[in-house]
């Protein structure tokens, strides 16, 4: 029943609750984020009802936001204080989004509670950003328009507008993306993609829709357009300085022969954006690059680039003649591109004609001699009269041409010269003027020329013998002599006499003076540097001379090269190269360095047949001698690995025209020994960890060291593995060294992984030993017992002798132990001595006292994990402690004695008693026996002692007698 009982109180009681509540009155109230808003609450109920208390409080929560007690109101921060208790309406700020929610107002009267309910509804309104991008895909050039309605609540409506209407779909792309947040708003983003070619307007509209908007938002952006741009081109000549030099090009009237025509050609782009790109086809075989200008628009504060664009090419004038030269204009709203052409023009030349004009005058002389075309003209002329000057008039269009004049197909001879279009020939006449003269004017492929026989009638001369001298110079690696025989008449034969197996280049020349005479020179190059002294002869032959006119000139022979060979050792990427050196210094010209291998008393290229790899060559300059005699150095190195070519001979091979036979330096390669393998484990007493090693040393090459441990693992992958080296002269050691805790690897196999440079793999293998210990023991004269499995012992130190030491002994198979002792009271330890690696001392160095050395020690012996120990019970003993103990001993051994004798004699003594009782016992018991039979008549065995019953009163007898005979 008391279940049943409770759920009905409760049912009762829910009754009564829902009597005194009202029903609950629900309004919709929206609100803006950072305005205020009013939640409304009024008392329904009758004006003059009795209200006690108004509250307001958020639905679902304790706490009160607004009360009002009557005359005490009170509202928390952001709540504004009600009008009165009938009238609970508030104005709430709204500074968050978390403020959307339910919120209850309650009015407290007699009746019960009176509710309203308000449910706030949070509105945020965006904020609106725009941005313009731009980017170019697949060579189109793109611009983006995002328009961003951040942070807003509920989420708005956001459309585009271009030129008053919506986009075209032909053109504009539009997307939307949102992002919503912890709290409730979002960000709405829309994007407006178009090309920017097929896009006419300059701005576009972005408008955001909202409920909090009275109006919608509308943005505008600043888009690029593009402008087709205005070709035209233009041509014209400039005349630039020939680049190869005066006299290459001619003028009429000999004032532009130092002058080029070049075709202008400008492309212009105007009112272009963006900018426009130019582009030339050019006539084949034309490879003159455009020069670019670009002039921006002289409105400074217009940022549109629609400036204009000039490109030129230079052509020369006559190069590709009737060929075209098109300007190519590309633009993002040109759908082909625009050209324009321009036809160079053509030219020709139609004649070239020679007209005799004074020398001393500047003015044409009447014709004396009109040569025209290809027509030959003769001048007959005596030596040593005046000189004579011809002009050069040529017919044709060509802006300009090139003239030159030439003299039986060579060059003019000296003193006769072509200057600004003249022929001159300078007097007075010589004989060496006679000859063919062509004169030529040229344009590119057009050419016109005319010819002129010139022929000097020599005079009689009288034979002059010559002058002969010889001039020695040096030239890089050449000594040039010269023979010369001057003011010669007729002209002299000049020739050489050279040493057999010698030979030079020779060049010959002959010149006609102004007075008629001969000039004659020969040039020998011999090389600068001979292996020997030899003697070279100038013979100069002249009809006034018997013999021919010798000059001997000597040439001693070169220095011979100084030739050093060194040898070291290098490393390079873990292998021993053997460095040879072979520095050579010499006169020019340079040497020749070649390295070969010797071996057996024969010459090889090397070992395997080949030639030996040259690593490395450095050449050097060395500023000695300065003058003519310039000393050269070079210096050759080669590497060669050691471990293929230890034992072996190097040759270096020196090659200079100062030796006959190459010079020859050899280089014995030394020897390497075997390279040496250590592995060993290392054992610490301090430490808790074992080392193992492993060295590898080596003269010829390094190696790679890893230990392998057990399961296939590797000592690098585990952590505490470290490599290091070491260099001492040409030898280097490597070394792997692992770090490891015994109780990891004991009893197994460490493994070394040696991997050289070069050679075949190796391994070493290192065991670790299975170690154990077994017990610990005290070797002083003691007592021991075990307690647990944990070894007691107790022993007694003297008082007041120094150097008191307790012997501890270790027993196992260790190589040595840690021996530690502590008090287990914690106080201070005597010393402990190594005696030897199994074996130490717990020492009492001062005079031993009860307060300082009596107490209980744990001694303990350990090696890594291995550990052993024994509790030790030291006690201290005086010397009249030790009399009394002795006396004390003495005394109870003696009174022990006498108890023995004594108890020995109570013992005999009694049982003799014992004997004469036992017969007295046993007439007692018969005359008590006849005693409990009770001889009393059967009136008497049924009275009774006053107080006791007769039966009970017979027990009691017996008892006592039995008590007695116990006794």
């Amino acid at each position: 029943m008391g279940p049943l009982a409770l759920m009905a109180a409760g049912f009762l009681l829910s009754q009564a609750l829902s009597s005194d509540m009202h029903d609950v009155e629900e309004r919709n109230v929206t609100a803006t984020l950072g305005e205020d808003v009013y939640l409304p609450c009024l008392y329904t109920g009758n004006p003059n009802d009795t209200v006690f208390t108004g509250t307001w409080r958020r639905s679902g929560s304790q706490k009160k936001l607004v009360v009002h007690y009557g005359m005490k109101v009170r509202a928390t921060h952001g709540f504004s204080l009600p009008a009165s208790i009938h009238n609970l309406t508030v104005r709430m700020q709204v500074r968050t989004v978390e403020a959307e929610g339910s919120y209850t107002c309650e009015f407290n009267t007699l009746d019960g509670f009176v509710m309203h309910q308000v449910s706030l509804t949070v509105l945020v309104q965006p904020e609106v950003t725009i941005q313009v991008m731009e980017e170019i895909e697949n060579n189109t050039h793109y611009q983006t328009v995002s328009c961003l309605a951040a942070n807003t609540k509920p989420a708005p409506e956001i459309s585009w507008e271009v030129n008053g209407g919506a986009p075209s779909e032909a053109v504009f792309a539009a997307q939307t993306q949102s992002t919503r947040h912890g709290n409730g708003t979002l960000d709405l983003t829309s994007t407006l993609r178009f090309p920017t070619r097929l896009n006419d307007e300059s701005a576009v509209v972005c408008v955001v829709e909202h409920p909090t908007l009275a109006e919608p938002r509308r943005t505008t952006a600043l888009v690029q357009t593009f402008v087709a741009p205005d070709v035209t081109m233009e041509t014209g000549l400039m005349v630039v300085p020939a680049a190869v030099g005066p006299g290459e090009y001619g003028g009429r009237g000999g004032r532009r022969g130092e002058m080029r025509a070049m075709r202008v050609v400008n492309c212009t782009a105007t009112g272009g954006r963006p900018q426009a790109q130019i582009a030339w086809i050019l006539p084949e075989g034309e490879n003159t690059l455009p020069s670019e200008t670009m002039t921006t628009s002289d409105d400074d504060d217009d940022d549109d680039d629609d400036g204009t664009l000039v490109s030129s090419v230079m052509i020369p004038e006559g190069q590709h003649e009737g060929g075209n030269v098109t300007c190519v204009v590309s633009h993002p709203k040109l759908t082909n591109s625009a050209t324009r052409t321009f036809t160079l023009p053509t030219y020709y030349l139609s004649s070239v004609r020679l007209f005799s004009v004074s020398v001393n005058a500047s003015t044409r002389e009447d014709v004396a001699v009109d040569i025209e075309d290809s027509a030959v003209e003769s001048v007959f002329v005596e030596e040593g009269e005046a000189g004579m000057a011809f002009s050069m008039e040529v017919q044709g269009t060509a802006p300009t041409y090139r003239t030159e004049c030439t003299k039986d197909g060579s060059s003019l001879p000296d003193g006769v010269e072509l200057v600004n279009g003249v022929l001159s020939f300078r007097g007075p006449a010589a004989v060496r003027y006679t000859g063919l003269y062509e004169c030529n004017a040229s344009f590119y492929k057009h050419i016109t020329s005319a010819h002129l026989n010139v022929t000097v009638n020599p005079g009689i001369r009288t034979p002059v013998a010559p002058s002969v001298a010889v001039k020695t110079w040096t030239e890089l690696d050449s000594v040039i002599i010269k023979c010369v025989a001057t003011d010669a008449v007729p002209a002299p034969n000049i020739s050489w006499s050279l040493p057999p197996g010698l030979t030079g280049e020779m060049v010959q020349k002959t010149s006609l003076s102004p007075n008629g005479s001969v000039c004659a020179s020969s040039t020998l190059s011999l090389p600068t540097c001979l292996s020997e002294e030899h003697t070279v002869s100038c013979l100069v032959g002249h009809q006034l001379f018997e013999d021919p006119e010798r000059r001997e000139i000597v040439l001693p022979a070169c220095a011979r090269p100084n030739i050093t060979v060194q040898s070291s050792t290098v490393w390079h990427g873990g292998l021993a190269l053997a460095k040879l050196e072979c520095r050579v210094e010499s006169v020019r010209p340079r040497a020749a360095i070649s390295w070969h291998m010797e071996e057996k008393g024969k010459d090889h290229t090397d070992a395997g047949g080949g030639a030996v790899e040259e690593l490395q060559g450095v050449e050097e300059d060395l500023a000695e001698g300065g003058g003519e005699q310039g000393v050269e150095v070079l210096m050759e190195v080669v590497q060669l690995p050691l471990v293929e070519y230890q034992g072996k001979s190097v040759v270096c091979a020196v090659r200079h025209p100062s030796l006959l036979e190459p010079e020859r330096r050899a280089v014995q390669l030394q020897a390497t020994a075997p390279p040496e393998i250590h592995v060993l484990l290392k054992e610490s007493h301090n430490s808790s960890v074992l080392r193992a090693v492993c060295e590898y040393s080596s003269e010829a090459e390094n190696a790679s060291l890893a230990w392998l441990l057990p399961g296939n693992r590797t000592a690098a992958a585990v952590g505490v593995a470290s490599t290091s080296y070491a260099m001492e002269g040409s030898k280097v050691t490597t070394s792997a060294v692992y770090e490891f805790t015994l109780a990891a690897h004991e009893g197994s196999d460490l493994t070394c992984l040696i991997r050289p440079t070069r050679g075949p793999e190796q391994r070493r293998v290192v065991p670790v030993p299975q170690y154990y210990i077994s017990s610990m023991k005290v070797m002083n004269d003691t007592t021991c017992e075990r307690r647990e499995g944990i070894a007691v012992c107790r022993l007694a130190l003297q008082e007041h002798l120094t150097y008191q030491t307790i012997l501890l002994q270790v027993s196992g198979n260790v190589p040595g132990s840690q021996i530690t002792c502590s008090r287990t009271d914690g106080s201070a330890v005597p010393v402990v001595r190594e005696i030897s690696p199994l074996t130490g001392a717990l020492v009492f160095p001062g005079a031993v006292t009860s307060s300082m050395a009596a107490g209980q020690y744990l001694c303990r012996a350990s090696f890594h994990h291995h550990t052993a120990s024994v509790y030790i019970q030291v006690e201290v003993a005086s010397e009249e402690a030790q009399h009394l103990a002795f006396v004390s001993i003495c005394f109870s051994s003696a009174v022990a004695i006498s108890v023995l004798l004594v108890i020995a004699l109570c013992v005999f003594c009694k049982r003799h008693s014992s004997e004469k009782k036992r017969r007295k016992k046993r007439e007692s018991i018969a005359t008590l026996t006849s005693l409990m039979h009770d001889p009393r008549s059967p009136e008497l065995k049924k009275a009774a002692l006053p107080g006791v019953k007769s039966q009970q009163y017979a027990e009691l007898v017996s008892i006592v007698l039995i008590e007695k005979t116990n006794v």
